[in-house]
């Protein structure tokens, strides 16, 4: 993914698609062509102290948003040293017009990120194989059965699902409610922090005439936090309320990535105040369950159950189970399968 956000390739594909688009501006002045000794302190290597400037894409956003919103910080001030010395031409200029190329390119990042987000759906096919797994799925799936997605992109939409717009909604019984936590390629930002505003619309947003900051996704950074506890707040409280109430709850391919520490709280909190006798959760990280990824999402999960107070049985699910009124047991299962297996097998009776 960080070589995709990166690559001149990527920023060459949308500008052919998207005519109007500043390639330069999506940051590939970091790879190719850079000098020596930038290079070299963006990999932390000596004599530049620090580490690496970014780890994965996710860091990247990260380290641009703050750079953007908090004027002191050290990421700013590395940040400022790089494109200067980058860019001759910028050597003799203040530091406003530094700034103002770094928020340059966090626009052009986030749009690059939105349109390798439309691209896999823009051009979808649902009758062909590959996208067969999931309609199948989609058929299969108990319409009062729930979505929490961390993605942006339009997959959900193009399954019929009924995504909960970002203020909420007081609906409950539609098809397979979907919560975009982060946000959606449908919706657009306006204002910053906690009086920003999101809106949805029916069609996908118009990238070439949208700047990064009024597409509505919330990326990696302090804008993200801004809108999770300001105008996505109702939103993430109607999702955690549903982790509250529910009896099963399946992780596909979603891991609590290191970068999220708001969304790793407040979700394990809500599973730790469910109230169901019996919570069953199941996981899908791939086919290695002994991965890295797999095994920490797991003790995560065990801690906050055990912790809550609940009792693991993995026979707890099975018929003539009655336990005390005042216990509360759990059942972790990690399924040593891709997302696309998952789908293939699922039925109800493998969250029950």
């Amino acid at each position: 993914m960080l070589s995709e956000l990166l690559s001149m390739k990527a920023c060459d594909d949308f500008n052919t698609a998207h005519p109007g688009f500043d390639a330069f501006n999506a940051g590939h002045f970091f790879t190719k062509g850079a000098p020596v000794e930038v290079r070299s302190e963006l990999a932390g290597e000596p004599p530049y102290p620090g580490g690496p400037f970014w780890l994965d894409a996710e860091d990247y956003l990260q380290q641009l948003d703050l750079a953007c919103r908090l004027e002191d910080s050290q990421t700013k001030k590395r940040l400022r040293r790089l494109v200067g010395r980058h860019i001759e031409s910028l050597k003799a200029e203040d530091a406003t017009t530094l700034d103002a190329r770094i928020h340059m390119i966090r626009d052009a990042a986030l749009r690059v990120i939105a349109f390798q987000c439309r691209g896999f759906t823009d051009e979808a096919d649902l009758a062909s194989e590959s996208w067969l797994p999931y309609v199948e799925w989609d058929k299969r799936l108990p319409r009062e059965h729930k979505v929490l997605t961390f993605n942006y992109d339009l997959v959900p939409d193009l399954l019929g699902f009924w995504v909960v717009p970002p203020g909420g909604s007081d609906r409950t019984t539609l098809n397979n409610m979907t919560y975009k936590l982060h946000g959606s390629l449908k919706w657009t930002r306006t204002g910053i922090d906690k009086a920003a505003h999101f809106t949805a619309s029916a069609d996908a947003v118009d990238l070439r005439g949208t700047s990064g900051m009024n597409i509505g996704i919330a990326t990696p950074g302090p804008t993200k936090r801004n809108a999770v506890v300001g105008p996505l707040r109702k939103l993430w409280e109607q999702a955690c309320y549903e982790l509250q109430q529910a009896n099963s709850i399946v992780f596909v391919g979603y891991r609590f990535p290191p970068s999220d520490s708001e969304a790793r709280t407040r979700l394990l909190e809500a599973i730790a105040l469910n109230d169901s006798p019996l919570l069953v959760i199941n996981t899908v990280l791939g086919d290695n369950v002994h991965s890295p990824d797999a095994r920490r999402l797991n003790a995560l999960l065990e801690a906050v159950l055990q912790n809550s107070g609940r009792k693991r049985d993995d026979s707890a699910h099975l018929e003539g189970f009655n336990p005390h009124p005042k216990d509360k047991f759990y059942v972790l299962r990690a399924h040593p399968l891709f997302s696309q297996d998952f789908v293939s097998i699922w039925s109800p009776r493998m969250t029950e």
